[in-house]
């Protein structure tokens, strides 16, 4: 996380405020255009289906790669982690 940043933001559920505040280089306006997706299009599963808000991209996951949340987990393979399987026994 960046010395300015101070919490990891969560893509599915943080305001636009939150977001601009937890991301260096996210300004209120990325901020609400990454909310404004996600009202779209549903919560981002993985780091390619943010990156596909204009502004959002390889230096932004650069940057802020441990404060991004994708399903409470950070987004540092770009893929939500496997379901566990449920046991049938």
């Amino acid at each position: 996380m960046s010395p300015t940043a101070t919490a990891p933001a969560h893509s599915h559920q943080a305001n636009a405020a939150a977001i601009a505040k937890s991301l260096d280089g996210i300004g209120q306006t990325r901020a609400q255009a990454i909310v404004a997706g996600r009202e779209v299009h549903g919560p981002f599963n993985s780091v390619k289906q943010l990156s596909q808000i204009k502004g959002i991209g390889k230096a932004t996951f650069g940057r802020d790669r441990s404060a991004i949340l994708l399903a409470d987990i950070p987004a540092t393979s770009g893929k939500a982690p496997p379901q566990r399987r449920q046991s049938t026994r």
